[in-house]
């Protein structure tokens, strides 16, 4: 069954994801949601969609981090 809430509800179901990086994560489409009711609705967040999404973004960020350790010692570099 999914979880289905509220911005607000989301942002205190998740450990340290803010308001404003929530709201603007959905706003650009980072992050899964929909607002109901219009453009001036509420925004409502799938807690699975998001929890997966935020666990696929987090893995980018190893392997980016991985891949630059890695061209960084092989590549021959300016000293300035």
């Amino acid at each position: 069954m999914a979880r289905v809430v509220t911005l607000e509800k989301a942002v205190e179901a998740v450990p340290g994801l803010s308001f404003h990086e929530l709201y603007t994560g959905l706003r650009s489409g980072k992050y899964p949601g929909y607002r109901a009711g219009g453009p001036r609705g509420k925004w409502i967040v799938d807690l699975d969609m998001l929890e997966a999404r935020i666990k696929e973004l987090m893995e980018e960020n190893v392997k980016r981090k991985e891949s630059q350790d890695i061209l960084q010692y092989e590549k021959i570099r300016r000293v300035q």
